[in-house]
């Protein structure tokens, strides 16, 4: 009697765990994967600019991107794990790409096209992704995750905004 109360208490936790799961609109669902992925776009090219570049302004940038994002990537894998929605391990193939991109670029190239590719146009696109989010989502937790993100967001694309000017003198030449 004993073990069928115990596995009626499994079954019961299961259900309950993918009921929730199930529960959770596609929105929901479909921002926490988007983000997750650009998360990880954003971690994979700031530690290859750290490989890559002797430059000390995307050196910095670089380890302010690290820093933020991998903060970001633990709070919404904390939320993702409560909603028990399984994130992306790897940017999509459309970021990969542009990772493939970057990793053939040299030099000052390299750096514009971090700059650019990267902090600009990736930023832009996350706190596009991020705003829609906030209008549409339905779970209001992570609509929090996402309003508390936001500034930080656009205080980096101010920072790629920069970066990407101070590149632009060195490629003139």
């Amino acid at each position: 009697m004993a073990c069928l109360a115990v596995a009626a208490g499994v079954v019961m936790g299961l259900c309950v765990r993918s009921s929730y799961a199930r529960g959770l609109a596609a929105t929901d669902k479909g921002f926490m994967k988007d983000a997750a992925q650009a998360g990880h776009l954003e971690l994979q090219a700031a530690r290859l600019a750290l490989q890559r570049s002797s430059n000390e302004r995307v050196a910095d940038f670089a380890t302010m991107m690290i820093q933020d994002h991998e903060q970001l990537a633990q709070e919404l894998a904390a939320l993702a794990k409560a909603r028990h929605v399984e994130l992306p391990a790897t940017p999509t193939l459309m970021q990969r790409g542009k990772l493939a991109f970057l990793q053939e670029a040299k030099g000052e190239q390299f750096d514009a096209d971090y700059a650019n590719e990267v902090a600009l146009k990736a930023h832009e696109t996350t706190i596009k992704l991020f705003e829609d989010y906030i209008e549409k989502g339905r779970d209001r937790e992570l609509m929090g995750f996402a309003q508390d993100a936001l500034p930080l967001l656009r205080q980096h694309l101010q920072h790629a905004h920069v970066l990407a000017d101070s590149m632009k003198p060195a490629l003139a030449q």
